[in-house]
């Protein structure tokens, strides 16, 4: 099987599903250039430039407190826009909305 790595773009808006991502057109600007998935790479979950670095494990230091200065000091390979590129993607993700669906009577 062969491994795709992506990168990730969702708008800012965000009000559709993780598989809207994918459907952009040519050419359409991806917001989040750093955040990349592949099957090949912590099964698929969102990562730093392809590195074994997650989103969510810098959004975890940066809700307990840590800085950038902080975060970059304990992982080297790490470069503020990443840092503030996983927060923003997480942000985005929260914005979803859930639209529960209420049967209608046949």
């Amino acid at each position: 099987m062969r491994s795709h790595t992506r990168a990730c773009a969702l708008p800012i808006a965000c009000c559709g599903s993780m598989n809207d991502i994918w459907d952009l057109a040519p050419g359409t600007m991806i917001m989040f250039d750093r955040i990349t998935f592949s099957s090949d790479l912590l099964a698929g979950r969102a990562c730093i430039r392809g590195m074994r670095i997650t989103v969510s494990l810098l959004v975890n230091l940066v809700a307990n407190g840590m800085s950038p200065a902080e975060i970059i000091s304990e992982y080297p390979d790490i470069e503020p826009e990443d840092i503030r590129q996983a927060v923003s993607y997480a942000a985005a993700l929260a914005n979803e909305e859930l639209h529960p669906f209420t049967p209608t009577a046949a």
